[in-house]
């Protein structure tokens, strides 16, 4: 069905035959012999549609060649996936590679292959540079040995304070902490990754020992570690 053409145009085109094995190539045969192209006259509204249409078979053309689509169970991530290959297609046809002064120098595949390339090559380049410059950040070390009463071991009570500190034992270790929670506040997320990278964080707790009195995470790491300290302090005393 059309609404600007009646029907009864036709034009002449130059036509390919189909492909052995396809469901027209016996019926096309009768018209183009031996001929693999042959101009032919077929109707107005049918070369305005192969011409002119650029529309979803060939966005979908386009996505299938270079996608992100996974196999996944969660529905946002397969939307996120359609949202990618969207983006990438249109940067792809908004680029110079389909320029019409680079048709001679590439085919349409070569083009959106050499796109693709340049493409996954700047954005790992640029996650390199960004995790180079966040590895480069220092934290302040101490050594939790002098943090820590010779008071023996079964003495060391965890204990809940009022305010968070910062925990000696991963002070101590280098490890970082200022992660965001599950499904917390993502609204100040791109300015508190700029402001830690800037400045370290150590992970901050309510937990603390009743004995030394120093901060400490709720986890084994940390207290394996400050048990380890205490009796080096008992030795050494």
């Amino acid at each position: 069905m059309t609404t600007v053409h009646k029907g009864h145009e036709k034009v002449l085109t130059l036509r390919k035959c189909p492909a052995l094995g396809s469901a027209g190539h016996k019926a096309a045969l009768k018209v183009f012999g031996k001929e693999k192209e042959k101009e032919l006259w077929i109707p107005k509204f049918i070369d305005d549609y192969n011409r002119f249409m650029h529309g979803v078979d060939i966005a979908d053309q386009f996505r299938s060649y270079f996608t992100v689509q996974r196999q996944c169970k969660r529905n946002w991530k397969a939307l996120l996936h359609f949202l990618v290959d969207i983006s990438i297609v249109n940067a792809f046809r908004l680029s110079a590679y389909c320029d019409p002064s680079f048709a001679k120098l590439f085919k349409l595949c070569d083009k959106h292959l050499r796109f693709q390339t340049e493409l996954s090559v700047a954005l790992m380049k640029r996650c390199t540079e960004t995790r180079v410059s966040r590895d480069c950040r220092v934290l302040p070390r101490i050594v939790l040995a002098n943090h820590v009463s010779g008071m023996a071991p079964e003495h060391h009570r965890k204990v809940v304070t009022s305010k968070p500190r910062e925990c000696k034992a991963c002070q101590a270790a280098g490890r970082q902490g200022g992660e965001r929670k599950v499904l917390g506040d993502i609204t100040n997320e791109v300015r508190n990754l700029q402001s830690s990278q800037s400045k370290p964080r150590i992970k901050r707790t309510r937990y603390a020992c009743s004995v030394c009195k120093i901060a400490l995470c709720d986890t084994f790491l940390c207290w394996e570690q400050h048990l380890l300290a205490v009796r080096q302090r008992a030795c050494s005393a």
